[in-house]
C-alpha cells in the first residue's frame, strides 16, 4: 500500500511540474533583416519536436510569424526570403518582365520638376520631400497574393489560421499600439512593418499606422493577454542600447523611434533567446539570410534541453508537415468576380477595370490581376494601388477592392546639359496627365542651346482595350547649327562646318504591346527639312556662299523594341534593343550659289527639283551584364542600311546620312567620318563600379561602312572601295549618377582626321528631341 501511495505522489508531482506545459507561444521581435534569425529559431524548435501553438510578432517578426501562421514551413520561408521575388519586396524595383514599355515616355534631359496639383479651379504647387524610400508596388501585390486565400479560409479571424497569430503596429496619432487579431492579414502585416521613411505607412480605418516597434517591439503582453500559453519562447533581435551610425540615416531613425522599454518574459514559464547583431546586420541586409538563419538555429538547439524541461509535449515534424499540406490544400482557389475601385471618378473606374479584367470575362485569375496591375502601375498617372480581397463563401469566389492613388498634375520641368565645350543646352518643359475613360498625356518641351534648338508638342492617348493601345501625335520644330561647334585641340576656323539644318514635322503613331516589356509602333508623318551648307572644301568665312537642299517628305515607320536600361547614358544594367524600318517619298529642291548676307530667294541662281524615295533600316542592341565583384560589361551592336540616292553635293549627302554616335560626346557633333548609308558597328564597355554613385568606364567601338562615301573633285559624293575604311572610337570616363543628374569627365579619341582627341567635363543629358527621320 505504501508503494501504491508513493507512485500516486510521484504522478501528482509529475503532472504538477512546469515541464508539463501543453501550449507553447512564440514571440518574435522587430529588427529589420536581423529578424530572419527567427526562421532559424522556428526551424530548430520544429526539428526538436517543440510545438508552436501561438505566435505574435512585430515588424519583421510579423512577417515571419504570418508566414508560419498560414502554413509555411521553415524551408519554404527561407526559399521565399532568398528568392528574387522577395528582393523586389524590399527594394521596390520592378523587373524587366513587368515593365510595360508601351506606356513609357521617351527620356528627356530633365534635372528636376515642380508639380502643381489641380483641385477644382485651383493650382497647388507641390515641392514635398518623399515620404518613403521603397516603392510599395511589389509589397502591395505580393502580400495580397500570399494572404488572400488563408484569410478566406479563416474567415478573417486570425485565431483560425494554421497557427493563431497576432501582430502589432503603431497609431502615432493616437500614440498607442494597434493589435491585429482579425481582418485583412496583408494590411496587418504591411502596417506592422511600415518602418518610417523606408516603407509607406498604411491607412487603417482612416488613421496612418506605422511600424509596431515604435510602441511595442517585442509583444510579450499580447501573447499573455490574448493566448495565455503555458510556456513562452521569445526571440529578440533588437537592442535597447543600440547606438546610431552617424553615416546611416536609417539607423538614426531606428534609434529615434524604437521604444526603449523592453518587455520581460516571466521567469517561471519562458525562455528568452536574445541575439546581439547591432554591429553586423543593417535594416535591409537580407542578403545575409542563411547566415542569420543558422545563427538562430544553433542558438535554439543549445537551449533545447532547457525548453524540454518545461515542455513534455512533442510534435513529429512529418506529422506537422502533413497537417500543413492538408490545411493548405483546403484553401479556396483564388478566382475574382467583382472589382471595386476607391479614390477615383466613375470614368476612371471604368478604365481601371478594363485594364484588369479580360474583355468578355465574368471571372479572372491572380495571373490576370497581376498583368493588369503592372499595366496600370506603368501608367504615368497612377502612383499606387492597394488591393484587398473579400471572400464570397456562397459561390467560393473573391471580390477585389482597389484603393487607388493618382497624380493628375501639371508638371514644370527643367534640365539640360552643360559642358566645357560649346555644346551647352537648356531643357524646359510642361507636362500634364489625366485619367478618364482613357489616359491622356500632354507635353510641351524643348531645348535652347549653342548648337541645337527645339520646341515640340506631344499628346498621347492610352486606350484600355483587351490588347492595350496608345496613340501619339507629335509636332516639332528644330534647328541644328553645326558651324557653331568648337574643339579643345583644333581651332574653330580649321574645324568649322558651316552647316545648318532646319526641320519641322508632324507625326501620328500607334503603339501596341509586343510581349510585356516590348512594343510595336507604326507611324506616319509629314516633314519639311532644309539644309543650308557651304559645299566646297575651301570656306571664305568673310562672305561664304551657300547651297541649300529642301526636302518635303511623307514618311512611314515600323518599330519593334524594348528598353530596360537604368539610364539613357552611361547605363550599368539592362538592355535596349530595337529594329526601326522607315520609308520616305517626296521632293528635293536644290538651290546652289547664294550668299549668307542676303535671303535665299533673292540670290538663287537656279533651282533643281527631283523626286526622291527610299527605305532605311536601323538595328541597335545594347546590353549590360553584371560580372563578379564590382565589374560589369556592356556590349553594343548597330547596323544600318539605306537605299537613298546621293544628293547633288557631297555635303548635302552627308548631312542627311545616318551617323554613328555611341557616346554622349558625339551626340551633337557633325563628323562625316562616322556617317554612312550602310554600315555595321560594334563595341565593348568594361565598367568598374567605384561606388553606388561613381563608375569608371572604358568604351571601345569599331565602325565599318560597307562602302565609305568620299568627296570627289567636283564636290559630289562617290563610293569608296568595299570595307575601305575601319574606324574606331575609344573613350575613358569617370561618371557620377546623382539621382536625376549625370556628370562625367572624359578623354575621347577616334580615328577621325577631324578633331581626333577631345577631353572635357559634362553635367546633364545630351539628348535629341524628336526627329522626323529617326536615328
Amino acid at each position: 500500500m505504501r508503494r501504491f501511495f508513493s507512485i500516486l505522489a510521484i504522478l501528482a508531482l509529475f503532472f504538477a511540474c512546469p515541464m508539463q506545459a501543453q501550449k507553447v507561444g512564440l514571440v518574435l521581435s522587430g529588427g529589420g533583416a536581423k529578424g530572419l534569425t527567427h526562421v532559424g529559431v522556428i526551424h530548430a524548435l520544429e526539428d526538436n519536436g517543440i510545438p508552436i501553438d501561438y505566435i505574435t510578432g512585430t515588424s519583421i517578426g510579423a512577417v515571419v510569424g504570418s508566414l508560419y501562421a498560414i502554413g509555411y514551413s521553415p524551408e519554404e520561408m527561407m526559399e521565399f526570403f532568398t528568392s528574387p521575388e522577395f528582393a523586389k519586396y524590399y527594394t521596390g524595383t520592378i523587373d524587366e518582365d513587368n515593365i510595360y514599355y508601351i506606356k513609357k515616355n521617351d527620356p528627356t534631359p530633365e534635372f528636376f520638376n515642380v508639380r502643381t496639383h489641380i483641385r477644382g479651379d485651383s493650382l497647388n504647387f507641390v515641392t514635398s520631400l518623399p515620404t518613403h524610400l521603397i516603392n510599395p508596388v511589389y509589397l502591395n501585390l505580393i502580400t495580397m497574393e500570399m494572404f488572400c486565400a488563408p484569410v478566406a479560409a479563416c474567415e478573417g479571424n486570425f485565431d483560425k489560421l494554421f497557427v493563431p497569430f497576432r501582430c502589432v503596429a503603431s497609431n502615432v496619432y493616437a500614440k498607442k499600439p494597434v493589435v491585429f487579431n482579425h481582418g485583412d492579414l496583408a494590411t496587418a502585416v504591411k502596417a506592422s512593418m511600415a518602418f518610417p521613411f523606408v516603407f509607406k505607412p498604411v491607412d487603417v480605418e482612416g488613421d496612418l499606422v506605422f511600424d509596431g516597434g515604435i510602441y511595442n517591439n517585442f509583444p510579450v503582453d499580447v501573447m499573455t493577454e490574448d493566448f495565455n500559453p503555458d510556456f513562452i519562447v521569445g526571440s529578440n533581435v533588437s537592442q535597447v542600447e543600440e547606438r546610431p551610425d552617424p553615416d546611416d540615416i536609417v539607423s538614426q531613425i531606428s534609434t529615434l523611434i524604437r521604444n526603449r522599454s523592453q518587455q520581460e518574459l516571466p521567469d517561471s514559464n519562458s525562455i528568452l533567446l536574445r541575439f546581439d547583431l547591432s554591429n553586423e546586420v543593417g535594416l535591409l541586409s537580407f542578403n545575409k539570410a542563411w547566415q542569420l538563419h543558422d545563427l538562430g538555429y544553433e542558438a535554439t538547439c543549445q537551449a533545447i534541453e532547457k525548453i524540454k524541461k518545461h515542455v513534455a509535449r512533442s510534435v513529429n515534424v512529418d506529422t506537422l508537415n502533413e497537417k500543413r499540406r492538408e490545411w493548405r490544400s483546403a484553401l479556396p482557389p483564388v478566382v475574382f468576380r467583382n472589382i471595386f475601385v476607391r479614390g477615383t471618378k466613375s470614368n476612371q473606374r471604368r478604365y481601371l477595370t478594363n485594364e484588369i479584367r479580360p474583355a468578355g470575362h465574368t471571372f479572372f485569375t491572380l495571373d490576370d490581376f497581376r498583368r493588369g496591375y503592372f499595366r496600370l502601375m506603368s501608367d504615368n498617372t497612377i502612383t499606387e494601388i492597394r488591393p484587398t480581397v473579400i471572400y464570397r463563401p456562397h459561390d467560393k469566389t473573391f471580390d477585389i477592392d482597389l484603393d487607388v492613388s493618382m497624380d493628375e498634375s501639371l508638371m514644370l520641368m527643367l534640365g539640360g546639359a552643360f559642358s566645357t565645350s560649346s555644346i551647352n543646352q537648356i531643357y524646359y518643359g510642361i507636362y500634364y496627365n489625366h485619367l478618364g475613360r482613357s489616359s491622356l498625356e500632354l507635353q510641351l518641351d524643348g531645348q535652347v542651346g549653342h548648337i541645337y534648338n527645339n520646341v515640340q508638342f506631344m499628346t498621347r492617348v492610352g486606350v484600355p482595350t483587351e490588347v492595350p493601345m496608345s496613340f501619339r501625335m507629335l509636332a516639332s520644330y528644330s534647328t541644328i547649327d553645326y558651324h557653331r561647334q568648337d574643339y579643345l585641340f583644333v581651332s574653330s576656323a580649321t574645324a568649322a562646318a558651316l552647316n545648318r539644318e532646319t526641320e519641322a514635322f508632324v507625326k501620328l503613331k500607334c503603339a501596341l504591346p509586343f510581349r510585356t516589356q516590348q512594343k510595336a509602333e507604326i507611324g506616319i508623318g509629314y516633314g519639311h527639312i532644309r539644309d543650308r551648307y557651304v559645299p566646297g572644301a575651301t570656306i571664305d568665312l568673310n562672305n561664304p556662299v551657300y547651297d541649300s537642299n529642301t526636302y518635303d517628305l511623307l514618311g512611314g515607320s515600323l518599330f519593334f523594341g524594348k528598353n530596360s536600361l537604368n539610364s539613357p547614358w552611361y547605363a550599368t544594367r539592362g538592355q535596349s534593343q530595337y529594329l526601326l524600318a522607315q520609308i520616305f517619298t517626296g521632293r528635293n529642291t536644290y538651290a546652289p550659289g547664294f550668299w549668307g548676307s542676303v535671303s535665299e530667294g533673292e540670290n538663287v541662281l537656279s533651282q533643281h527639283k527631283s523626286r526622291i524615295s527610299w527605305l532605311q533600316i536601323l538595328f541597335k542592341d545594347q546590353r549590360y551584364m553584371p560580372l563578379p565583384g564590382k565589374f560589369a560589361l556592356g556590349t553594343y551592336f548597330e547596323g544600318f542600311f539605306s537605299s537613298r540616292d546621293f544628293a547633288q553635293t557631297f555635303t548635302a549627302t552627308m548631312m542627311q546620312t545616318n551617323f554613328f554616335a555611341p557616346t554622349p560626346t558625339m551626340t551633337f557633333v557633325y563628323n562625316p567620318y562616322f556617317r554612312a548609308d550602310k554600315y555595321v558597328a560594334a563595341g565593348l564597355v568594361p565598367i568598374y563600379k567605384l561606388s553606388n554613385v561613381f563608375q569608371l568606364r572604358l568604351e571601345g567601338y569599331v565602325f565599318t561602312p560597307l562602302r565609305p562615301i568620299l568627296q570627289a573633285g567636283d564636290n559630289t559624293a562617290v563610293y569608296g572601295p568595299y570595307f575601305g575604311r575601319i574606324g574606331h572610337i575609344a573613350e575613358l570616363s569617370v561618371v557620377g549618377h546623382f539621382s536625376t543628374v549625370v556628370a562625367s569627365a572624359y578623354l575621347h579619341e577616334s580615328s577621325s582626321p577631324i578633331n581626333p582627341w577631345t577631353a572635357g567635363i559634362t553635367v546633364g543629358w545630351q539628348l535629341w528631341g524628336n526627329r522626323f527621320i529617326e536615328r
